[in-house]
């Protein structure tokens, strides 16, 4: 927001700025761009480390069928124009398919992850904000122990993040391309995803009030950014893993069946 309001009338917005600075009790005199706007703004937010990045990718969990339909829809669109033309000079179909797939998989995460990393270095280098001190996360301290947290926070979600914010995000882009490599309408190419993402959650949530065991299989968990305590981290990630390994099975069963110079 502080953003957009810079943007919109540059030299106005920070005379206002500094102003409102002052009238607080402030000093704002070195307010002078966008980059001492930022630094400024974000110093006066007070908040540890894991507030900035909590807070910066609080939603994200919710976007993650996005990358299902941005994948999907981008190897459909391939398979429609010069995929069969590549499978031709393929000896080994299964294994070029599963190749290609891989490829829009890897640009998708690591889209996503380089903006993780992105904000991790500003949050780290430019605000520079203090640690919390304390353990307000469990993913992960049950294999790592909670110091990991403790003690070296900020390599605690470099690690986190990259489970977060690259591999989730390349098992949904699988999942994407599973679809589009199995279902032709783009109809089903958006809404399939959608309706397993949100559908299985919905259904884990309704039924986690009988047994708590059922967190294990809902997608959206291991994206929660709040503290959930008393759970394996290992199990958390086998969902997605499974996933994966679903997609994969699929994949090479609908190739070993398929003409692929008749596609």
């Amino acid at each position: 927001m502080v953003l957009s309001k810079y943007f919109s009338g540059k030299e106005q917005y920070l005379q206002a700025y500094r102003e409102a600075c002052v009238a607080y009790g402030g000093s704002c005199e070195e307010v002078n761009g966008l980059v001492s706007l930022t630094i400024h703004y974000f110093d006066s937010v007070k908040g540890n480390f894991a507030y900035f990045i909590d807070h910066g990718t609080m939603a994200y969990g919710y976007l993650v069928p996005l990358l299902c339909l941005f994948s999907g829809l981008n190897f459909r669109t391939y398979l429609d124009t010069i995929f069969s033309l590549n499978a031709y000079r393929k000896k080994d179909y299964v294994r070029f398919t599963l190749s290609e797939m891989n490829k829009e998989c890897l640009r998708c995460a690591l889209s996503i992850y380089l903006s993780y990393l992105i904000l991790w270095l500003f949050v780290g280098i430019v605000i520079n904000p203090a640690d919390s001190g304390e353990l307000t996360k469990y993913f992960l301290s049950d294999v790592f122990g909670k110091n990991l947290y403790i003690d070296h926070q900020r390599w605690y979600y470099l690690m986190e993040g990259t489970i977060r914010f690259f591999f989730v995000p390349y098992v949904y882009a699988f999942l994407g391309t599973t679809i589009a490599y199995t279902f032709k309408r783009k109809v089903d190419i958006v809404i399939l995803p959608l309706v397993f993402y949100y559908g299985v959650s919905f259904v884990a949530q309704f039924l986690i009030t009988w047994n708590m065991a059922f967190i294990y299989v809902d997608p959206i968990a291991i994206m929660v950014n709040g503290a959930i305590s008393g759970y394996s981290s290992l199990l958390l990630m086998l969902f997605t893993i499974v996933i994966y390994v679903i997609c994969i099975i699929v994949v090479t069963l609908k190739s070993k069946k398929c003409d692929c110079y008749a596609k």
